[in-house]
């Protein structure tokens, strides 16, 4: 990990409230890994899961959700902004043929993963859900990455009307998953599939396990740490 000083590229609204944050830089790192920005003006930093890094550019996707993700949005191209990262252990077990499913803003590493498990040759289906039509980012690229995708929405505004289990096929339940998105979707997801792995999303403070603010109980007894241990863990493995 390191602390790079990055200018903007572009930073525009992409969705419903959700912004699409493309840095000059590059990063190793590992689909599902996140970064933390410095926001001038506030002391605590911002951690937001890399959707794309392609050697000259490092890309987020962020919601606008309080006043230091607002003054992010305001950002202008040319801008600079401190970047610590790449932080916690992404999706290092990447199986072919495997189910890549998210709900909301969860989308950002699995849209990472998918990239990555397409340039690495690896069959997959993409299950992407959300509230409504609105809410969708990125859209021609996630249909560019998997012509098959299904999307869900809530409100039935596109593709098929419920939640995540509505929008799988026979026999996709037996495949090893792949999901990140708010806790009771992937608690469901853990019920309802055999093998995979899950993102975790939360506030992070410090990025390397010093401040105990994202701690996790886990099936053992322990508690990990959301930014160091994780953010990705496997099923089975956080008792919730």
């Amino acid at each position: 990990m390191k602390t790079e000083e990055m200018t903007i590229i572009e930073n525009r609204e992409v969705a419903k409230d959700t912004y699409l944050l493309i840095l000059g830089g590059f990063l190793e790192a590992q689909p599902g890994q996140y970064c933390s920005l410095s926001i001038p003006g506030f002391f605590l930093r911002r951690p937001l899961g890399i959707v794309a890094n392609d050697g000259k550019r490092l890309s987020f996707l962020y919601k606008v959700v309080g006043e230091g993700t607002l003054a992010l949005s305001r950002m202008k191209k040319g801008e600079k902004l401190d970047v610590f990262g790449p932080l916690g252990h992404g999706f290092e077990d990447r199986k072919n043929d495997s189910l890549l499913v998210s709900a909301g803003l969860g989308i950002a590493p699995i849209l990472f993963l998918a990239r990555t498990m397409k340039q690495e040759g690896k069959i997959f289906h993409l299950v992407c859900c959300f509230n409504s039509k609105s809410d969708i980012p990125l859209m021609e690229e996630l249909k560019s990455l998997d012509p098959s995708i299904t999307i869900v929405t809530l409100d039935g505004s596109v593709g098929i009307k419920g939640i995540f289990k509505d929008g799988l096929k026979d026999g996709e339940s037996r495949k090893m998953c792949y999901c990140c998105g708010p806790l009771p979707f992937m608690k469901a997801c853990e019920e309802h599939f055999s093998e995979g792995y899950l993102s975790l999303e939360c506030r992070m403070g410090c990025g390397y396990g010093i401040c105990n603010g994202c701690t996790v109980l886990s099936k053992d007894g322990k508690r990990k740490k959301i930014c160091k241990d994780g953010p990705v863990f496997a099923f089975k493995e956080v008792a919730y």
